[in-house]
């Protein structure tokens, strides 16, 4: 993600104000969002919190 955002950035000439700096931050962080990938068993995380709960308790 981290090196998508500097690719997008590197094309920036002009860097007026913080604001713009979030801004095509931002956009370089939507852009690497299309690279992401699921992770596996993601439904069962709640299911998975549950049970480490439970078994600290214990």
């Amino acid at each position: 993600m981290i090196g998508t955002v500097r690719v997008i950035q590197r094309n920036v000439k002009n860097w007026s104000s913080g604001e713009m700096c979030m801004r095509w931050t931002a956009a370089g962080m939507l852009e690497a969002e299309t690279r992401f990938r699921k992770v596996e068993g993601y439904r069962g995380l709640a299911q998975l919190a549950i049970h480490v709960e439970a078994d600290l308790i214990k």
